[in-house]
């Protein structure tokens, strides 16, 4: 009897391995028609990118490329690479059946607000149901210190503390003006020594903080991180897609309820 049992649980836990993989081939597929049919994919091309927003190889070209994407965003929904778990900072396994990936900036208080929402979806991303990504998109023209931020974070990955450096940059505080309207206040390191304070409350090594926050790798996977995004049609930070597709919100509220919705269909 004992036997038998374990046979039928190894057969649900294959079924469920085969659900997992059969969800994700068909998120893949939908977001290869869904770009075929908007055009996502010839706007894609990198040189088609390069052509409407010029060269982005060095952190000196961010600035112009933002101004020409302030100026003409993309007119795509959906995310032109899906989520890897061996290229990308996820929580939650990139096997669920429902993927969340955010394009954020570390300056940027709308993105400190919407950091709440990972609290909300903790049940799913821990049950298997839910995974969720970040990947960068600095708006340098904006926040002087934001590309630093991501290089500093890349830095903490290399340690294997992407996260913890991650959250410590997205603390924030709700406040209320005179007018009495909440906004959020960010704490966000101004400078370069408090950057190093929050990597050392992340629980980083300074000293390895400080060899590998200028690696021309990271840097590199930061820029690829915002030609993604381009690419994708971000058009703001955060930016969230569910599934590969855009998710065009009003507050985190909106974004749960889209989410509470895929994961429980």
């Amino acid at each position: 009897m004992r036997r038998e049992l374990e046979r039928v649980r190894e057969r649900r836990r294959e079924a469920s391995r085969l659900q997992a993989d059969l969800a994700r081939e068909e998120a893949g597929l939908e977001a290869t028609l869904r770009r075929a049919r908007d055009g996502d994919a010839a706007a894609s091309d990198e040189s088609d990118l390069e052509h409407a927003y010029g060269p982005l190889r060095t952190p000196e070209d961010l600035t112009g490329v933002i101004h020409a994407w302030r100026q003409n965003s993309p007119g795509v929904t959906s995310l032109r690479t899906e989520v890897q778990g061996s290229r990308d900072h996820v929580r939650g396994d990139p096997a669920a059946p429902v993927v969340v990936v955010e394009y954020g900036d570390y300056e940027c208080p709308e993105c400190a607000a919407a950091h709440d929402l990972y609290a909300r979806v903790r049940p799913w991303l821990d049950d298997g149901r839910l995974c969720v990504s970040f990947r960068h998109f600095p708006l340098v023209d904006a926040h002087p210190l934001a590309l630093r931020a991501a290089q500093a974070v890349e830095a903490a990955a290399a340690q294997g503390r992407f996260w913890e450096l991650h959250d410590v940059l997205m603390r924030h505080e709700i406040v209320t003006d005179d007018a009495h309207q909440e906004h959020v206040l960010i704490e966000t390191p101004e400078n370069a020594l408090e950057l190093e304070r929050a990597a050392h409350r992340a629980g980083l090594s300074l000293e390895r903080f400080r060899a590998d926050i200028d690696d021309p790798a990271a840097l590199e996977r930061i820029l690829d991180d915002f030609r993604g995004g381009l690419a994708s049609g971000v058009n703001g930070t955060p930016t969230f897609y569910v599934n590969g597709r855009r998710a065009d919100i009003v507050g985190t509220d909106d974004l749960y309820a889209q989410i509470a919705r895929a994961v429980t269909s």
